[in-house]
């Protein structure tokens, strides 16, 4: 399976940049925090906050580009939600 990387550069090759993405990633080990393992609690962390970061950050230069006002982009500053500054 090729990384989101290659994923997202191989669909922008052929449809342009991305405008959206759908970003989901997650699992848990059934059962209560006392019957499971330190290893199984960060295995789900490890899933469900990198597993949705290595997502996002391929496609982060378009998506900021897409959604950024143009008198935002002049200023230095893209849409709230964001929360970075571009320059």
């Amino acid at each position: 399976m090729p990384s989101a990387g290659v994923a997202i550069a191989s669909a922008e090759s052929e449809y342009g940049a991305t405008g959206c993405l759908i970003n989901n990633a997650g699992m848990i080990h059934i059962g209560g925090l006392d019957s499971r393992s330190l290893e199984q609690i960060n295995e789900e962390v490890d899933t469900m906050i990198k597993g949705v970061t290595n997502g996002i950050h391929p496609a982060d230069h378009a998506l900021i580009n897409v959604n950024a006002k143009p008198h935002s982009r002049e200023q230095g500053f893209v849409e709230q939600r964001f929360h970075r500054r571009v320059t």
